[in-house]
């Protein structure tokens, strides 16, 4: 049991790291009163990130650091209390870096504000959140830009039994097509650049609404970790949080469209395994979360074989395919489908069939082919 209060095992930890800061880090014997109205390069050795800052600052900032990155001083300094100043290890150098990155980012992005600092990507841990990695990396995605999935999909409802579908995906960056198979006709779903579009069995195609393109962009699980960066607006990350036993790194934001957008990173692996959004209704947020499984090599890229999108009513669709390839994929496939007017019979034609029709009807705008 802790019995010393916060603030007492606050002050504390600052007087011990006061004492090595005064004796170690300085080694001319300066106390915290004769740091008062000082420069840091003046009252310490080796100071060159916090040069012109005031002396009396460098205890609470390295303080913060052990915090953000949850190490102590021997992660960035020599092992030897005696030698704090020098530059033994690399950690420190890109200390130093990343000091000026943040320092750099506040200035040009938020007026000089300190809305980015150390605990916004390492949030307590030496290693920060890294770029998500589900699909490979970059240069697997430029080896590997296109594939085909081959599989079905599977919906559940209470009470409501509903039989498999096949469904094949196309798949090149920054578009897709979903092909789902309904009996003898085929439905639709696709996008390519800003152009999002649905198409139901012999139906005429019809362009998504704006938050119903992002949806669909944010559900193209090939290549949603690519596009994660450019979809998702004012990203910020969050406490972490354990799904499924496993530590998970959290990033939030919103696209143009939807105003909620939550990604879940494994710690161990960067890899992507959950993604919830929501669309805004009359009557509140819609949401949608999908959980992805079973991620496996394809061309030297890490994509899902199997992934649930549940939503609301406990209305739940399973993806699983059973084959993934990398193939190439012709751009004409993604192109939104043409309307199509139907073909009308002739007005002779039209009275073989329908002889009960008086002489003034003209037969061939009621009886379609």
């Amino acid at each position: 049991m802790n019995l010393i209060p916060k603030r007492s095992a606050f002050a504390i930890t600052a007087v011990v790291l006061g004492l090595s800061l005064t004796v170690v880090v300085s080694q001319k014997q300066v106390t915290a009163q004769d740091l008062s109205g000082q420069k840091m390069e003046d009252a310490f050795k080796n100071i060159k990130a916090f040069r012109g800052l005031p002396a009396d600052e460098l205890l609470p900032t390295m303080v913060f650091f052990e915090a953000a990155l949850g190490v102590g001083c021997p992660y960035c300094h020599d092992n030897d209390g005696a030698k704090r100043e020098l530059d033994t290890k690399p950690q420190k150098l890109i200390a130093r870096q990343m000091i000026d990155m943040v320092n750099a980012a506040n200035k040009t992005t938020f007026n000089g504000a300190k809305r980015v600092t150390c605990f916004t990507c390492h949030m307590g841990r030496s290693t920060p959140v890294g770029v998500p990695n589900v699909i490979g990396g970059a240069a697997a995605v430029q080896k590997t830009p296109s594939l085909i999935a081959a599989g079905t999909v599977t919906q559940r409802r209470p009470g409501k039994p509903f039989p498999a579908q096949q469904v094949e995906i196309a798949s090149k960056p920054g578009v897709e097509l979903i092909t789902t198979k309904a009996g003898q006709n085929d439905n639709l779903l696709g996008y390519k650049g800003a152009s999002a579009w649905a198409k139901a069995g012999n139906g005429a195609p019809r362009d998504l609404r704006y938050a119903e393109g992002d949806a669909t962009r944010l559900e193209d699980t090939f290549n949603l970790p690519a596009q994660l960066k450019t979809l998702v607006l004012e990203p910020k990350v969050e406490r972490p949080e354990v799904i499924d036993g496993r530590e998970m790194y959290v990033l939030s934001g919103r696209t143009q469209y939807l105003p909620k957008v939550t990604a879940y990173f494994e710690k161990e692996s960067g890899m992507l395994r959950r993604l919830v959004y929501q669309i805004d209704t009359f009557v509140g947020p819609y949401p949608t979360q999908i959980d992805y499984r079973d991620i496996r090599d394809v061309g030297g890229r890490k994509v899902p074989y199997s992934w649930v999108i549940s939503q609301t009513r406990n209305r739940e669709f399973t993806w699983a395919f059973q084959n993934i390839s990398a193939a190439p994929v012709e751009d004409s496939k993604f192109v939104k489908p043409a309307a199509t007017t139907p073909a009308r019979r002739s007005n002779a034609d039209c009275r073989q069939a329908r002889p009960e029709l008086s002489l003034s009807t003209h037969c061939s705008y009621l009886v379609p082919t």
